[in-house]
């Protein structure tokens, strides 16, 4: 195979995703934009957590290796307005969920922290380097239950919404995943069983193959 492979790009939308509110510990908001940080007027929300799953194991072939990944959200909405630059984190998640339930108070547990971003107020795309990450979902080394992106938690009006994958732009959250794949050059062995020197009207044929260049057999052309 040719060291270099071949290279494709894909952008997973998420399968699920919502939010939780500390002041709101039994509600649960899947269906609703995301929102992060601290919302103290109004309803007073309290802390808001991000929670985001994307389906790599249905979407990436078995001998990928991934070359980048990156999560990427659109912001919605910021308060205040021209705030300056919130830090986040991000955090897998140890644990199943559901988006349609999902709350405060049943939210799975955080393993340890990742690096995250600044998000400013601009009402633009950010992007979070998950490249390690997406790595040892597609191993195994972690379980894929998906990401809890944490902002600023201090008791303050300071928060920011993204679009939810409900949203009906193109807006939504997704997963942009640089991979590569062997280019498969050697060709399938195929071998047929000897057939006998005489047969009757009606005999069996037996054919079989294997392809160690990893792409597989399509199809078989028997005459």
């Amino acid at each position: 195979a040719d060291a270099s492979g071949a290279q494709t790009v894909l952008e997973l939308p998420a399968v699920a995703d919502s939010y939780v509110a500390s002041n709101r510990p039994n509600q649960s908001f899947g269906a609703d934009s995301l929102y992060l940080g601290y919302n103290q007027v109004g309803d007073a929300f309290g802390v808001q957590r991000i929670f985001m799953r994307f389906d790599i194991a249905g979407n990436l072939p078995a001998n990928a290796t991934i070359q980048s990944a990156r999560l990427r959200l659109r912001l919605s909405f910021s308060s205040p307005v021209s705030d300056t630059v919130m830090t986040t984190v991000l955090h897998p998640l140890i644990g199943v969920w559901n988006e349609s339930n999902l709350t405060w108070s049943n939210q799975p547990a955080l393993a340890a922290e990742r690096p995250g971003i600044g998000v400013g107020s601009a009402l633009d795309w950010y992007e979070w380097d998950v490249t390690e990450l997406v790595r040892e979902w597609t191993t195994g080394a972690t379980v894929n239950n998906g990401v809890a992106l944490i902002g600023d938690e201090t008791v303050q009006q300071r928060e920011r919404a993204f679009y939810a994958r409900e949203t009906t732009t193109d807006f939504f959250p997704r997963l942009v995943v640089d991979y590569t794949t062997p280019t498969d050059i050697e060709a399938p062995i195929v071998t047929v069983d000897p057939l006998p020197a005489l047969v009757s009207r009606n005999f069996t044929v037996v054919w079989r193959g294997s392809d160690r260049g990893g792409s597989g057999i399509d199809y078989y052309d028997v005459q």
